[in-house]
């Protein structure tokens, strides 16, 4: 059974995670199941919120490595061992790649147009880079998740006022859980999604369609 079957087939609670470390060289680690199946691209850096002109060099620099040049990075390898794989016919692909964005890459929000602009270049990344490898019975998607509840956004969410405005921003009458993005990625490795690629999934309780009520 491969990688991808089991996660399907997994209850989510058994479903392990392993850390793959990216060498000078650029090799990935040995996949633990003997081919690697999925690549899911979620690291992501964040700062509290500050005006466009008090954002500095570092800053960009700081965001523009984690959020984009890591995934592209993690992308390109990922593309490189798929490459080297037969297409899983019971699958309908030869590898997934699932990265993830966010919903300020969708709209604009203000206070953070560094983190903004290198999650937006994700999005046009991954539909660039579906359009290359389609061909090769690869699927890259992307979440761009709304506001969740994870270890970066912490900070937010011990500020009720930024909680009271991040309410009213999503039409919803919650805020997302982890669980809602693991479920849209699970759908994205299955054998239902095989015919999908280059798509942005948001996931943010309506946050992204516009001016709520």
């Amino acid at each position: 059974m491969s990688l991808a079957h089991w996660l399907a087939s997994a209850p989510i609670g058994s479903r392990p995670t392993w850390n793959v470390d990216i060498d000078p060289k650029g090799a990935l680690a040995q996949a633990k199941f003997g081919r690697l199946d999925i690549a899911v691209n979620c690291a992501g850096y964040w700062a509290p919120f500050r005006k466009f002109a008090v954002e500095d060099d570092e800053l960009w620099q700081k965001m523009a490595n984690i959020n984009l040049l890591g995934t592209a990075k993690c992308n390109r390898l990922a593309i490189k061992q798929f490459l080297k794989q037969e297409v899983d016919d019971s699958w309908g692909s030869r590898g997934r790649i699932i990265n993830v964005s966010s919903c300020a890459a969708n709209i604009a929000f203000p206070y953070e147009v560094a983190y903004s602009a290198t999650k937006a270049a994700i999005n046009h990344m991954t539909r660039a880079g579906a359009l290359d490898h389609a061909e090769d019975w690869i699927n890259i998607n992307c979440i761009a998740p709304g506001v969740v509840a994870t270890g970066m956004s912490r900070q937010n969410f011990e500020d009720p006022d930024i909680i009271k405005h991040m309410k009213k921003a999503t039409p919803w009458p919650r805020l997302g859980t982890v669980e809602d993005i693991t479920a849209i990625a699970m759908f994205l490795c299955s054998k239902q999604s095989s015919w999908l690629t280059g798509q942005i999934y948001a996931v943010d309780g309506g946050m992204t369609l516009g001016v709520p009520p």
